[in-house]
């Protein structure tokens, strides 16, 4: 794939636990970023408190349901797909102007990500695969589906990162006018959040045997970023902190917008 010059580093920023609207908030900043230098960004990030971020799509209900009986938070993501319980995860956001090869069709940039997970978690002795193109053909239940059920790890959509049985990553994309965001959640432990009906192991529980240690998670992660950033041809640069350089205002405003009751319950 030929990537522009002047679009041949990868910047990721790796920020501190920030609640969900600073999070969507930050990502849709970022989006903006990556439209205006017209390359790929990606934002690493966590959570201040256990939350569930429903797909920009899903409908308000069920996923209130769950977080007010959990007594989590709840934020609607820009990005459609499911709902994902966040506290032991890993979140990334991808942003990628609309001119970059990777934003010319939607799998391409999902492939890209989790290609490279893929080859990391393979090298590390885990059995890690993506969802295959024949999944809906061969005993796959639609679960991608707007009205499949609520949480992403409990659906199958093509390009998702498995490890035996058990899916690790799902990503979901939103097409903005200057860019592509892209969100997605890599389960590093086991989540029970919303108690044992939402119980899925992360990676830690799926190692072939016990004598195998997992890396830790932030050098795992940049192992990842490293692998995509080769796989395209870029060089990867860890750039520190995303809500700095006067970007903490801007975040700050817009997350209003993501804390409102008309955000919330838009569907």
């Amino acid at each position: 794939m030929s990537i522009p010059e002047k679009a041949s580093v990868l910047t990721v920023w790796e920020d501190a636990p920030a609640c969900g609207a600073t999070n969507m908030a930050a990502d849709e900043v970022l989006a903006e970023e990556a439209a205006a230098c017209g390359g790929m960004m990606v934002r690493l990030y966590t959570w201040s408190r256990p939350t569930l971020s429903m797909g920009g799509f899903q409908k308000l209900a069920e996923a209130e349901s769950l977080a007010r009986e959990a007594e989590i938070d709840l934020v609607r993501r820009p990005s459609g797909g499911g709902a994902i319980l966040h506290g032991t995860d890993q979140t990334y956001a991808a942003a990628v102007a609309r001119q970059h090869p990777l934003a010319s069709t939607p799998q391409l940039l999902y492939d890209a990500v989790h290609t490279a997970l893929v080859d990391v978690l393979c090298a590390m002795g885990l059995e890690a695969a993506m969802v295959s193109a024949d999944f809906g053909r061969d005993g796959g239940s639609g679960e991608s589906a707007p009205d499949g059920p609520l949480l992403c790890f409990d659906r199958r959509a093509m390009g998702d990162v498995v490890v035996g049985p058990h899916k690790v990553l799902g990503s979901a994309q939103r097409r903005l006018s200057g860019s592509v965001l892209q969100h997605g959640s890599l389960l590093l432990r086991q989540c029970d959040q919303a108690g044992p009906a939402s119980t899925r192991p992360g990676l830690a529980e799926l190692g072939p045997d016990t004598s195998v240690v997992l890396l830790p998670a932030d050098t795992l992660v940049r192992r990842w970023l490293e692998a995509l950033a080769a796989s395209l041809g870029m060089t990867c640069e860890f750039a520190g902190p995303f809500l700095v350089d006067g970007r903490g205002e801007r975040v700050a405003e817009r997350a209003e917008r993501f804390r409102s009751a008309a955000w919330l319950g838009r569907r």
